[in-house]
């Protein structure tokens, strides 16, 4: 049994296109002072699992209006609030067109070319409001734990 997966030393994808998942969006503050997005997103390669960071400026929000155009969230970008866009995307699936770009300090690095909407289902929706079962409340029976391996 291996104690880690050796692909996942390797957190630069190919170029291509993946299905993903927005994780969160937030704003920042860039290396310049200036406002700006940060959009984090869980990229799904097979059974592996990379984490990609986006980042758009708010004074030129391009990037943020595709995202938004892509996943049906128009109205939260038009409302120009972040925190609006970050509970319109959060959760959402989308597919990323990746490439790949070259950097002698850090190495290659992924970018997103193009963002493209699912057909995976996106968030759970909110659950419904239900009973709780009939034996609610019951102790549970006794449980033989001679069977659990720690």
């Amino acid at each position: 049994m291996s104690d880690f997966n050796p692909k996942d030393g390797v957190a630069c994808l190919g170029e291509g296109v993946y299905d993903a998942s927005v994780k969160s969006c937030y704003k920042a503050t860039s290396k310049k002072g200036n406002p700006m997005m940060v959009v984090e997103f869980t990229v799904y390669d097979g059974e592996r699992e990379v984490e990609l960071k986006e980042f758009s400026t708010l004074a030129k929000p391009w990037k943020l209006n595709r995202l938004c155009k892509c996943l049906g969230a128009q109205a939260a970008y038009d409302s120009g609030s972040v925190e609006a866009v970050s509970k319109a995307v959060v959760g959402r699936n989308l597919k990323l067109h990746l490439g790949v770009e070259s950097d002698d300090t850090y190495g290659d690095n992924n970018y997103v070319n193009k963002y493209e909407s699912s057909t995976l289902a996106s968030a759970a929706p909110a659950p419904a409001k239900t009973r709780p079962p009939a034996d609610a409340g019951k102790p549970l029976p006794p449980m033989d734990d001679s069977e659990i391996p720690f």
